[in-house]
């Protein structure tokens, strides 16, 4: 009888250890999770990165944007004007993807935790690469055939190159202008979203993210 009292005896205070442990370790894992949320809403998706894994699975689609974007201004090479654009474009569109969040839940296994997150954000799948790029080839062209008479003149008078970059960062600032409109006319919806968060040391960190729209 004592042995089946002294193994219930610490079989109760390891389930009490247990959920103390958790207690304590859910305003860290809460912290996060708010932390993430609130640089992506600034548009700093550097610092969104910061809470990831290195092996991240992330249904987001920003791990490595930085990387990717770099990769994509460097090759096209047309100029800091452009790339200026590009990346305010680029943060215009992360600061607005979510329009609210919510945790919903948060529960742990071991050194696991998972949370789950919901809101009202922008619905990516409604965005049409095909109607997107025809769009911006017409407004390219417009704003090309608006101001032809002063390409000619520019060209005329300082050379191709003083005309190209003058019509490229032109050209930028009003498409990448366009492009915010676009992204504002995209469509919110519910959403509910995953949290997958292991320790590595004493720091929580995101290692998946499960994201689905509402149909």
């Amino acid at each position: 009888m004592k042995k089946i009292l002294r193994l219930v005896m610490v079989l109760f205070v390891s389930i009490g250890l247990c959920a103390c442990s958790n207690a304590d370790e859910e305003p860290q894992v809460r912290e996060v999770i708010d932390n993430y949320f609130t640089s992506i809403q600034s548009g700093d998706y550097q610092t969104a990165m910061s809470y990831y894994t290195a092996d991240v699975e992330d249904g987001f689609g920003i791990k490595d944007l930085d990387e990717v974007v770099e990769q994509e201004l460097t090759a096209a090479a047309l100029g800091e004007d452009f790339d200026n654009a590009a990346k305010d474009w680029l943060k215009y569109t992360i600061q607005n993807t979510f329009d609210s969040y919510n945790i919903d839940e948060v529960t742990f296994d071991s050194d696991t935790a998972t949370v789950i997150v919901s809101g009202k954000g922008l619905d990516f799948e409604q965005f049409n690469s095909s109607e997107f790029q025809d769009s911006m080839t017409t407004v390219t062209n417009d704003y090309v055939n608006e101001h032809m008479n002063e390409m000619q003149d520019l060209y005329l008078s300082q050379g191709e190159e003083a005309a190209t970059n003058q019509l490229i960062s032109d050209l930028s600032n009003f498409v990448f202008g366009e492009m915010k409109t676009y992204v504002d006319n995209i469509e919110s919806k519910d959403y509910k979203t995953r949290f997958t968060l292991v320790k590595e040391d004493t720091d929580w960190k995101i290692s998946n993210i499960e994201h689905t729209m509402s149909s």
